[in-house]
């Protein structure tokens, strides 16, 4: 919640805009070198950030598997989200200003602050929770495994761990899914869309 909360707020401008392609240079470019440019100033950010914001889990599970490879695992896992919520937040932020302009995602920044506060009190109440219970496995969550995405990315981890079960692999399989849907999505919609008529035409 936190990074699609980024996304939308702080990075959108720069994908968006159609004034933010004057940075490149002063010679023409086409629509697909503009995107390239654009998706690699907002991605750079976001894997900063994330690596920031994953740091302490994944020097935390290297310590608690003794395995440097249970790090690396996490930190895969968490790379991989990231790049999906980074995907997605472009392409929720574009569906929005394709159907109603800047005011649609305008009317939409209030209601992503309150999931992210309340994202932030689950988090904390999670935290509290998973201190008293013990769980030999994530499969002991129930349905709440397959309908966070979030969990999906935890596979890799579990794998290393040891659990390589079917639905371990099964949430693997929807984690690369995110990712090749956001993609696919991205190069037939975004790439389509997302030039310097998407907000507003250039100036004269």
């Amino acid at each position: 919640a936190f990074l699609l909360f980024v996304v939308i707020t702080d990075y959108f401008d720069a994908l968006t805009d159609p004034r933010e392609y004057l940075v490149l240079a002063a010679h023409p470019h086409d629509d697909w070198s503009i995107l390239l440019a654009k998706l690699v100033t907002v991605g750079r950010g976001i894997l900063v950030l994330a690596c920031w914001l994953f740091a302490p889990a994944v020097i935390a599970a290297g310590l608690v598997f003794r395995s440097p490879w249970a790090a690396l695992a996490l930190f895969a896992g968490a790379m991989g989200a990231s790049v999906a919520v980074g995907g997605g937040g472009m392409l929720l932020g574009a569906g929005f200003l394709a159907a109603g302009g800047r005011a649609a995602l305008n009317r939409v920044f209030p209601w992503l602050q309150i999931v992210l506060q309340i994202s932030v009190m689950v988090n904390a109440g999670g935290t509290r929770l998973f201190q008293n219970v013990a769980l030999s496995r994530l499969d002991a969550l129930g349905w709440v495994v397959w309908a966070v995405p979030s969990f999906w990315f935890l596979a890799p981890l579990e794998v290393v761990a040891g659990a390589a079960a079917p639905a371990a692999l099964g949430r693997a399989v929807l984690a690369a899914g995110s990712l090749v849907l956001c993609a696919f999505a991205g190069a037939r919609w975004i790439g389509a869309r997302v030039g310097r008529e998407l907000l507003e035409p250039l100036p004269r």
